[in-house]
């Protein structure tokens, strides 16, 4: 509205107004259940020309330990990523339903895969990995 972000949930009406970084963390943070798809999903193979990255927002609903629901391809970035150990592909909208509802009810939800892929992806990680593909060469 006017150029500022507003947050609106559908419990309690009005989360607020974000304009930082660290205000979009918290709202990640005090989220339970975070929707993600790829940017070239829906209409958007246009925009993107038919590339589906995997984008750090993802690996940011991780670290907030979001429950998550998705729209995605089923492509090698999404398979090295592991959308689908913790980011169910729903197709319809009962299977959307369906999962959105078992999120509502399940108490205290494990966030161990979640750590698993974080841990495979810190920028420490990469750059080792770096390092021994330039050692190899």
């Amino acid at each position: 509205m006017d150029g500022e972000y507003y947050y609106a949930s559908n419990q309690t009406g009005l989360v607020g107004k974000f304009q930082s970084r660290e205000d979009y963390i918290g709202l990640l943070r005090a989220s339970k259940i975070s929707f993600y798809s790829t940017p070239g999903i829906d209409g958007g193979e246009i925009r993107t020309g038919g590339f589906n990255p995997v984008t750090p927002r993802y690996l940011e609903l991780l670290a907030a330990q979001c429950l998550l629901l998705g729209k995605y391809p089923d492509n090698a970035e999404t398979r090295y990523y592991e959308l689908p150990k913790v980011c169910p592909n729903v197709s319809s909208y009962e299977e959307f339903a369906r999962t959105l509802s078992g999120y509502l009810h399940e108490p205290a939800p494990s966030f161990d895969t979640h750590r698993a892929i974080l841990n495979k992806h810190y920028t420490s990680v990469r750059a080792k990995e770096l390092l021994e593909i330039l050692a190899a060469q």
